[in-house]
């Protein structure tokens, strides 16, 4: 929460991982008050260095999200989404998100979107054929490491 001091902070990240001891990464579900406040991002980020290979999915909900640069200046891997699925929970909507998905992939060469177990968003996932489309799924990790790869190559 953005009310949150340094160490109530640190004290949530901490018992949040501790939960998820398999946990790969992190995203913000909600927190659009937070994610926009570079001290307490900077902060959080700092949280997330003290542990290897957490990576960071910033839904940008909101345009002013302090993330990246909190990030990067922590060492922390971060990526942000492209696509929001189901922000409308409904098939039509998640069908067109989809079809934005493919577009920005076609552009950009990847795309990154997110979603919730919705019953409409799997039930769209599981009829959509990505390769009919031209594109490739892969996993979130597989996604973070290429994205790492490609940004370490176009700063070398």
């Amino acid at each position: 929460l953005a009310s949150m001091d340094a160490e109530e902070l640190h004290a949530t990240v901490d018992a949040a991982l501790a939960s998820v001891p398999q946990a790969i990464g992190v995203n913000n579900h909600m927190g659009s008050l937070l994610t926009s406040n570079r001290e307490s991002m900077d902060v959080f980020m700092a949280a997330l260095a003290q542990r290897q290979e957490l990576f960071f999915v910033d839904s940008k909900t909101t345009s002013q999200s302090a993330v990246r640069l909190a990030a990067s200046a922590a060492g922390v891997t971060a990526v942000e989404r492209h696509v929001f699925l189901d922000n409308e929970p409904r098939s039509k909507h998640i069908r067109n998100q989809l079809q934005e998905l493919v577009k920005h992939a076609q552009k950009h060469g990847h795309a990154l979107a997110i979603g919730h177990p919705y019953p409409a968003t799997i039930a769209a996932l599981e009829v959509w054929d990505p390769h009919s489309v031209g594109v490739e799924l892969i996993s979130l990790q597989d996604y973070i490491h290429w994205v790492s790869a490609k940004n370490k190559l176009a700063i070398n």
